[in-house]
Order: structure tokens, then sequence, then C-alpha cells
């Protein structure tokens, strides 16, 4: 497993991030593809989300990307 922190920050006037957050996480609720990392849940704290997905080993997109 792994867990994806995601932060929030409530010095935002506008609730951007949160609203952002909150779509990703819809999103995951309803994806089921194999080339896409599981969704297993999200819990919170004062500062942060934490989504815990599955582990994929490997190189990063962003590294893939750069090559």
């Amino acid at each position: 497993m792994a867990i994806k922190v995601l932060p929030k920050n409530p010095d935002e006037t506008k609730p951007t991030r949160l609203k952002l957050y909150e779509k990703e996480i819809t999103v995951l609720h309803t994806v089921d593809h194999p080339h896409i990392a599981s969704y297993y849940e999200t819990y919170d704290d004062k500062d942060n989300l934490y989504l815990v997905m599955e582990l994929v080993d490997g190189l990063m997109l962003s590294d893939i990307a750069k090559r």
C-alpha cells in the first residue's frame, strides 16, 4: 500500500484545493482499470488528507516523460 499525502491549507480564502481533492477521490472511487492504482480509503487530520492506494513499483510518470 501507498499513502498519498495531500496538504490542506487553512489559510486559503478559497476552498479550491479541497474541491480538487474531493473530485480526485470521487474519480478514484469510480475507476477500475489495470493501469490505474486502486484506491482504498481516505483519512484526514487538521493539516492533511491521506489517500490509501495500491503501491505501484517502477518509475514515476514524470521521469518517463523526461526521457
